[in-house]
Parts: C-alpha cells; sequence; structure tokens
C-alpha cells in the first residue's frame, strides 16, 4: 500500500471518528437542554388552536417522540389513577408555571385539590 493511499485512509478514518463525535455530542446537549424546564411542580396550559380548552398538568417536563416534542404531565384531576397527559407544544398557546398543584387550584379550578 502506497503513503498516499494510506494517508487517504487515515483522513477518511478520522473524518468518520470526527463526524460521529460531532453527532454524539449534539443528542446529549439537545436532552440536556429539555431537563429541568420548569422549576414549579405544576402548570396550567391553554391550547392554542381552542381556547376553551385548557390542562393542568403536574410534575411537567419536555419529552421528544420522534421528531415532536411534548409537554407531558400527570394529571392532577385523577387522585387514584396514575395518568399521563401529552400536550404537543406545537397547539400550546400559552403556559402558566406554579409552585404546586395548591397554588394552581387557587387560580383554577382542579379536582385534586379538594381532597385533602
Amino acid at each position: 500500500m502506497s503513503i498516499r493511499s494510506m494517508m487517504v485512509w487515515g483522513l477518511l478514518a478520522s473524518l468518520a471518528l470526527l463526524s460521529a463525535g460531532v453527532c454524539q455530542e449534539t443528542k446529549t446537549t439537545r436532552s440536556d437542554r429539555n431537563a429541568d424546564v420548569f422549576s414549579g411542580k405544576a402548570v396550567f396550559v391553554t391550547i392554542a388552536k381552542n381556547s376553551d380548552r385548557n390542562v393542568g398538568l403536574q410534575d411537567p417536563e419536555i419529552r421528544t417522540l420522534g421528531d415532536r416534542s411534548f409537554l407531558v404531565g400527570r394529571d392532577p384531576d385523577a387522585s387514584s389513577i396514575k395518568k399521563w397527559i401529552w400536550v404537543p407544544l406545537s397547539e400550546v398557546r400559552e403556559i402558566e408555571e406554579f409552585v404546586d398543584v395548591k397554588a394552581m387550584a387557587a387560580v383554577y379550578r382542579i379536582g385534586a385539590a379538594d381532597a385533602k
């Protein structure tokens, strides 16, 4: 094998390793960006297409499924059943953040806050 072909193969291998590292760094940065977005334990979401449709979420976080991002949280009204609600971020008009479900219930009618 000539020196020239060895240099070409070495360059190609270096580029492949470099591009793999860049892709891995991008994935890590993207997932870190979604961590700890909300400092509160509850959010009240207004849906963009239907302003009469609102939803309260407990322990909210942003999750990605495929190429879409969702605001995900437990339903504060479902006291005995653990139920998670997924709201596409593309359909969100407004997000109000609260310290906890009690604080959200002081402003909005939430069923789980009634049960003490």
